[in-house]
């Protein structure tokens, strides 16, 4: 196989690039960028590409993009079913196959109704994105008619077992739901509905919610659910998610928690000595929509750390190592402690040097750029060039790290 095809397929890399889409505009302009390496694939037999997308695990982003160069059998169907876990992955493949020369819009329609459980409040996005057809909007009115009732009924308090067997029966999701949850109504059924969310949905996709659902106090079984989930979570993106909605929740159970479980993080860290240098330009920004802030800083300590635990590493910051436990490292990530453009120096010639920086300084391996999610563009500068802040990335520079 093509090696930039292969290098795609496992890393997400080309061009010595790794960098994903996260909007409509981007995911097109991406898909753009990529033509080069669809060229290449199309050389290359269907059946070997699908083969490393199960072998690699490839992630949502390459199954998606792979998806608009290959004609889609049931093999495929099935591989790309898998990889939508949440909403925002159909969000990414559903644009993608509406950026084929000709759009399946039945095979749209098929994943809608395959994933109508996961879609919550997304669907608005991905009926502008495709229309759905008759048969699928009739399934949506009947499940629009339970929702309705749902929250009629948590309204009015009048919530029993038989409102979670309708959740159960129409998969509902918990952001469809959102604050009527945090009516009063019984705190037993309130539970129940909650673990149930975890138990579908998963930690990450009810965390959200919990500081509006239970404003007084969280029930010991939910708390105990939470705790158990996150202990669970072994992918590496998944534990990022859970480090950003630890800095958003106000809950200081539920933090204690996290803070808990990430201080005793310790992985099995690979042979592969790394050398992480911070040197931001600049240490917060908007993004998303005006009352989410984003903070660079906090973003490039969450991905340093996990690299410093899993490899045999050290973190400069202010060209000066820093110690402790993961929690403890991460929380040196201060505005007040962190210089803007400092200088930075390279170790020797063994070790992986790392920069966070949108300044790329000469003698890196790697230069992360976190405020480059913007620019979706494949332009090789010689270094490994990591832009933009989505889960994916670190997960994929881990297998090129350990590879390497």
């Amino acid at each position: 196989m093509n090696q930039q095809v292969l290098d795609y397929l496992k890393y997400g890399i080309f061009n010595n690039t790794l960098c994903f889409p996260y909007n409509k505009n981007s995911i097109r302009k991406y898909i753009r960028e990529l033509e080069p390496l669809g060229e290449l694939m199309k050389k290359e037999s269907p059946r070997n590409i699908i083969k490393m997308l199960k072998k690699e695990n490839s992630n949502i982003f390459i199954a998606s993009y792979v998806a608009t160069i290959l004609d889609i059998d049931e093999h495929l169907y099935q591989i790309l079913l898998n990889k939508v876990e949440n909403r925002y992955d159909m969000y990414v493949l559903v644009n993608s196959l509406c950026s084929r020369k000709k759009i399946d819009r039945k095979l749209i329609n098929r994943l809608y109704q395959d994933k109508i459980g996961i879609m919550g409040d997304y669907k608005g996005l991905l009926f502008d994105i495709c229309k759905p057809r008759t048969d699928t909007q009739l399934l949506l009115r009947k499940r629009n008619k339970a929702l309705f009732e749902i929250k009629q009924k948590m309204d009015t308090g009048e919530v029993d077992m038989d409102v979670l067997e309708k959740i159960k029966e129409h998969q509902i999701h918990p952001s469809e739901i959102g604050y009527y949850m945090s009516y009063y109504f019984d705190i037993r059924v309130k539970e129940v509905i909650a673990l149930h969310f975890l138990k579908t949905y998963g930690v990450l996709e009810v965390l959200p919610h919990i500081d509006t659902w239970f404003i007084d106090f969280i029930p010991v079984n939910v708390v105990k659910a939470i705790e158990d989930s996150i202990y669970d979570l072994n992918k590496i993106e998944d534990i990022v998610g859970l480090l950003i909605l630890y800095k958003k929740i106000s809950n200081g159970r539920i933090k204690n928690i996290i803070y808990n479980v990430f201080n005793n993080y310790s992985p099995s860290k690979s042979d592969t000595r790394v050398s992480i240098h911070i040197a931001p330009t600049q240490k917060s920004g908007y993004r998303i929509d005006k009352s989410e802030k984003y903070d660079f800083l906090y973003l490039i300590g969450v991905n340093s750390i996990l690299l410093d635990a899993e490899f045999d590493s050290n973190i400069y910051i202010n060209k000066i190592p820093i110690e402790g436990t993961l929690m403890e490292k991460l929380h040196r990530f201060d505005e007040h402690q962190i210089t803007l453009k400092p200088s930075v120096q390279t170790e020797e010639d063994d070790v992986i040097n790392i920069l966070f920086s949108n300044i790329v300084e000469p003698g890196f391996d790697i230069a992360w750029d976190i405020t480059a999610e913007k620019n979706v563009a494949f332009k090789n500068i010689g270094l490994l060039h990591v832009k933009g802040r989505s889960y994916d990335l670190i997960t994929c520079l881990f297998k090129y790290l350990k590879d390497h």
